[in-house]
């Protein structure tokens, strides 16, 4: 027998009626369907990276400017720092094959980047003027690299969020990311990587929670609540216990 249990919107669900088991069997968890939106913050003053000043003329003072925390792409921090800066005009644009940015300001205007240029692959501070490409490549991540799915409440040694988890264990998908914000849907049986695992023994499942962790085991904070996971509960087999007792 297979349950099918649907999360929308939600990574925990409370079950009624619960499903029921026999503990002389095995069971096995697997993922079905996991998406959810690329959401998480790149760009904030938690991660240190939204800091920049900027002037229209070489003579006028600097003028001190956050980045609001959020998931920027490339496209959307262009956006965003047009409405700031204006007259400059001021373009972001990635090389297709080395990933680095080249900023452009127009009309005499300069910029510094401060903390915003490690987000950009420049150093902390670089000054614009006319046009400068980055000496790495463009890092808006917000330090996520990977997404694991894990579900602590049903998979024996499943990773929890760090630092109170198990680490390496429990792992349902994973999924490595790019450097820059897809700023879409990430899907994690397409594009990831699944395994089934072995659940723990029980009699009845009442509630079922899903984690979203990062690479270093640190909870993901989605921006968008958008998201779905299909998990699929598997009939193993008997036992090794099931079987002594039934040879009993």
């Amino acid at each position: 027998m297979t349950h099918t249990v649907v999360f929308n919107n939600i990574t925990t669900q409370n079950l009624q009626p619960p499903i029921t088991l026999d503990y002389r069997r095995t069971y096995t968890l697997s993922l079905l369907k996991g998406e959810f939106v690329y959401s998480w913050d790149t760009i904030s003053a938690a991660l240190g990276n939204n800091g920049y000043r900027w002037r229209a003329d070489p003579a006028d003072p600097w003028i001190d400017a956050t980045v609001p925390d959020g998931c920027f792409s490339l496209h959307n921090l262009e956006t965003y720092l047009r409405t700031v800066l204006g007259e400059a005009n001021i373009s972001l644009l990635e090389s297709s094959w080395h990933g680095r940015a080249r900023v452009r300001v127009d009309n005499g205007h300069e910029i510094e980047l401060g903390t915003l240029g490690a987000a950009l692959g420049f150093a902390p501070g670089t000054a614009v003027t006319g046009e400068t490409e980055g000496s790495a490549p463009v890092d808006l991540t917000g330090g996520v690299t990977a997404v694991n799915l894990t579900c602590p409440s049903l998979v024996s040694g499943a990773t929890s969020h760090h630092p109170a988890g198990n680490a390496g264990g429990g792992v349902i998908a994973t999924l490595s990311l790019p450097n820059s914000a897809p700023y879409g849907v990430c899907d994690l049986v397409s594009n990831g990587v699944s395994a089934a695992l072995g659940m723990e023994s029980m009699q009845s499942i009442t509630k079922i929670r899903l984690e979203l962790l990062d690479q270093d085991l640190n909870r993901i904070k989605l921006g968008s609540s958008i998201a779905t996971y299909w998990l699929k509960i598997s009939d193993g087999g008997v036992s090794a216990a099931g079987a002594r007792k039934a040879t009993n």
